[in-house]
């Protein structure tokens, strides 16, 4: 975000809207205006927040669960009682777009014994190998 402000700002929130491509397309041939509805996914960061003059960078966590384009169709910035938007059909300025491209998990679940004898208590040996994949919780 790129503040002209001559001072800092700490705002409520900054919401990023993620629109796929071919829902951008209907939206914009609608009325051109995003929607809550009309998003895929909203990323948050939530207050607060300081927006110092000039550029200022920030991280948004999303790990996607399905490969597809995304355009980045408008950004909210909650400051105090008011809401600005960045919406880029309206600005007519270069979109910016996601493409997240399919992969091959690595990952590796092994059961020790593969069979199992109902109504006996048995034994199992369970191991989960990441291999090259980063894991994280949740």
């Amino acid at each position: 975000i790129n503040s002209h402000l001559p001072r800092s700002i700490s705002v409520n929130g900054i919401r990023l809207y993620l629109v796929t491509a071919e829902k951008y397309e209907l939206v914009y041939r609608r009325n051109g205006i995003v929607t809550e509805d009309d998003a895929f996914r909203i990323l948050n960061i939530e207050s607060p927040i300081i927006i110092k003059p000039g550029k200022n960078h920030f991280s948004f966590k999303w790990q996607p669960m399905t490969y597809n384009s995304y355009v980045l169709a408008s950004v909210e910035i909650q400051w105090k009682e008011a809401s600005f938007f960045y919406d880029s059909a309206l600005l007519r300025k270069p979109m910016i777009g996601l493409h997240i491209q399919p992969s091959e998990p690595t990952q590796l679940i092994e059961l020790n014994p593969l069979f199992l004898i109902p109504g006996h208590v048995q034994n199992v040996r369970l191991v989960f190998n990441s291999v090259s994949d980063i894991i994280t919780e949740g």
